[in-house]
C-alpha cells in the first residue's frame, strides 16, 4: 500500500514536470510574442475545460465509488452513461457558441483575428478532456490509481510530442510566410496554430488510450448485487450538474480573471502603433512569469487536493482536532516550500530570463522580479481553497472567489487605465486578487474550525534561513558570472540553494521525516537526507 502511494506521488511529480517542460519549450523556442499568441487562447479555452471537464473526474469518482462499494453495477453504469451524455452535450453547446460567436469573442477578449483559428483548433480539446475525465473518474472510483496515473502520463506525453512536432512544422512554414510578406506576426501566428493543433491531437490520442484502458477495466460495472433502487438517469444528471460548480468554481474564476487581465491590457495599450510590441510585452507575463509560477501552483493544487480528501473524511467523523492539524500543516507546508522558491526566483531572475529568451532580456528580468512573490500568493490561495473544499464549504468558496475577482478587476482598471503602468498593473491586480481570496479563505477556515492558525513556529525560521542562503547564493551568482554562462550559473546555484536550505531546515526542526512523508516530493528529499545522514 505504501509503495503504491509512493509510486502514485512520483507519477504526479513526473506529470507536473512534463507540463512545466512543455511550457518552457514553447516560451524558449517561440519567444515572447509567440507565447502571447499561444497562451492567451489556451487560457481562454481553459475556462471551459476547467468548468465541467475537470470537475467531472472527481464527481464521477465519488458516485462510482459509492455504487461499486455496494455492488450496484447497473447504477454505476448509469453514472458512466449519464456523465458521458453530459460531456457530449456540454461540448456541443460550448463548441457551437465558440463557432458562431468566435470571431466576436476574439475581437472582444483576445488578440482579434490572430486568435480565431487558434481557438477553432482548440475547440475539440474540450470534448476530449471531458470524455477523458469521465473515464479517469471511473478509474479513481474503483481505486485503480495506477491505471489513472498511467492515463494521465500518456496524456501529457502525447500532448508534448504532438505539440513539439507540430509547433516546429508550423513555425518553419510561418517563417517562410513572414519572410515573403515582411511581417514577423505570421511566424508567431503559425507557431500558435501548431501548438493548438498539437494539443488537440495529443488529447485525442490520449483519449483513445484511456478508452482502451477503460474497456480492459470495466468489469466492476457488471458486479450486480444489491441494486435495491434503480437510479433514474435524470437523478444522475441532477447529481453531476449540482456538483459541477462546487468542484470547479474557484479554478474557473481564476482563468476568467486571467482572460480579463489580458483583455484589459490589450484594450488599454491599443494606441501602441505596433501590435507585435504589445504581444511581446504581454508575453513576458503569460510566458516566463507563468513558467516560473506553474511548478509551485500545480504542485500545491494536486498536493492539497489529495489532502482535501482526508479532510473530508475527518469532517464526516467530526474529528475537529485532526482537521485543525491538517489545515495548519497544509498552510505551513505551502509557505515553507514557496518562500525559498520565491527568494531564489528573485535573485536568479536575470539567469532565468536569459535562458528562456536565449539572451539577456531586461523586460523579462523586471517582470520576474515584480511577479515572483506570486508563487507564494497563488499557491496559498489554492491550498486554502482546497482546504475549504475538504470542509464542504464550496458555496462559500465560490463567493470568496467572486469577491476576489471583483477586487482584482477594480485594481486592474486602476493600475492599467488610470495610473497606466502597463504589464505591472496586471501583476499588482493578481496580488490583490490572491490576497483577498487568501484572507477570506483563512477567515472562513478559522470560523469553521474555531481555531486560529498557528504557523509562525515553522514559517518564520524558514524565512530567515531562506534569506540567509539566498544572500549567499546571490554572492555566488556574482562570482560565477565572471567565468560561467547563465545555464551553468542557474544549475549550480539552484542545487546549492536547495541543498543548503533543506539541510538548514532539517537542522532547526522545520522539516523532518513526518513532514516529508506527507509531501509529493518528500521521497526525493528523504533519500537525500538519509544519504547525507541528517535524517
Amino acid at each position: 500500500m505504501k509503495k503504491s502511494k509512493s509510486n502514485q506521488k512520483s507519477m504526479i511529480v513526473l506529470i507536473i514536470l512534463l507540463v512545466v517542460f512543455t511550457r518552457l519549450y514553447i516560451t524558449r523556442d517561440f519567444g515572447l510574442a509567440g507565447s502571447s499568441y499561444i497562451f492567451s487562447a489556451l487560457d481562454f479555452i481553459m475556462i471551459f475545460i476547467v468548468y465541467l471537464p475537470f470537475a467531472l473526474k472527481s464527481i464521477v469518482s465519488k458516485l462510482i465509488n459509492a455504487k461499486i462499494r455496494t455492488m450496484q453495477g447497473s447504477n454505476a453504469r448509469r453514472v458512466i452513461y449519464g456523465a458521458f451524455l453530459i460531456a457530449i452535450f456540454y461540448s456541443i453547446v460550448v463548441s457551437v457558441i465558440l463557432l458562431v460567436f468566435g470571431s466576436n469573442i476574439c475581437k472582444l477578449l483576445l488578440l482579434g483575428k490572430q486568435s480565431e483559428t487558434v481557438i477553432l483548433y482548440l475547440i475539440p480539446s474540450i470534448f476530449f478532456v471531458a470524455f477523458g475525465s469521465v473515464i479517469k473518474g471511473y478509474f479513481a472510483g474503483i481505486k485503480a490509481h495506477s491505471v489513472d496515473m498511467l492515463a494521465e502520463f500518456v496524456e501529457k506525453v502525447s500532448v508534448i510530442v504532438s505539440t513539439v512536432l507540430l509547433c516546429n512544422i508550423f513555425n518553419a512554414k510561418g517563417q517562410k510566410v513572414a519572410n515573403v510578406l515582411y511581417n514577423k506576426e505570421y511566424e508567431y501566428a503559425y507557431s500558435a496554430l501548431g501548438a493548438a493543433l498539437g494539443i488537440t491531437i495529443g488529447l485525442f490520442i490520449s483519449l483513445l488510450f484511456s478508452y482502451f484502458l477503460f474497456r480492459l477495466n470495466q468489469d466492476k460495472l457488471y458486479e450486480n448485487g444489491s441494486d435495491k433502487k434503480t437510479d433514474d438517469i435524470y437523478d444522475v444528471f441532477s447529481w453531476i450538474s449540482s456538483d459541477v460548480i462546487k468542484n470547479s468554481g474557484f479554478l474557473t474564476v481564476f482563468f476568467i480573471f486571467v482572460t480579463i487581465s489580458q483583455t484589459y491590457f490589450f484594450k488599454t495599450t491599443a494606441k501602441e502603433p505596433l501590435f507585435v510590441t504589445r504581444t511581446y510585452i504581454y508575453g513576458s507575463f503569460c510566458g516566463p512569469l507563468f513558467d516560473v509560477l506553474i511548478f509551485a501552483v500545480l504542485y500545491f493544487y494536486l498536493d492539497s487536493k489529495i489532502h482535501s480528501k482526508s479532510i473530508k473524511i475527518a469532517m464526516k467523523n467530526t474529528n475537529v482536532s485532526e482537521l485543525r492539524i491538517k489545515g495548519n500543516d497544509l498552510v505551513s507546508a505551502c509557505l515553507v516550500f514557496t518562500i525559498p522558491l520565491t527568494i531564489f526566483a528573485e535573485i536568479s531572475a536575470g539567469q532565468i530570463a536569459s535562458i528562456l529568451c536565449k539572451g539577456e532580456n531586461q523586460l523579462v528580468t523586471n517582470v520576474l522580479r515584480a511577479g515572483s512573490p506570486l508563487i507564494i500568493f497563488i499557491s496559498l490561495a489554492i491550498v486554502t481553497s482546497n482546504i475549504i473544499n475538504g470542509l464542504s464549504k464550496q458555496t462559500r468558496l465560490l463567493i470568496n472567489s467572486l469577491t476576489a475577482l471583483a477586487f482584482g478587476f477594480l485594481s486592474l482598471i486602476l493600475f492599467t487605465s488610470t495610473i497606466k503602468i502597463g504589464i505591472y498593473g496586471i501583476i499588482i491586480s493578481f496580488y490583490i486578487y490572491s490576497t483577498v481570496l487568501i484572507v477570506m479563505n483563512i477567515l472562513l477556515i478559522m470560523n469553521v474550525l474555531k481555531y486560529k492558525l498557528s504557523i509562525n513556529e515553522r514559517v518564520l525560521p524558514a524565512l530567515i534561513i531562506s534569506v540567509i542562503t539566498g544572500f549567499v547564493v546571490f554572492l555566488l551568482i556574482l562570482l560565477f558570472g565572471l567565468f560561467m554562462n547563465d545555464v551553468a550559473i542557474f544549475a549550480a546555484t539552484f542545487i546549492l540553494f536547495i541543498l543548503s536550505t533543506f539541510i538548514a531546515m532539517v537542522k532547526v526542526g522545520i522539516v523532518n521525516s513526518y513532514t516529508l512523508s506527507n509531501a509529493l516530493i518528500g521521497k526525493i528529499f528523504s533519500n537525500i537526507g538519509r544519504a547525507i545522514h541528517i535524517l
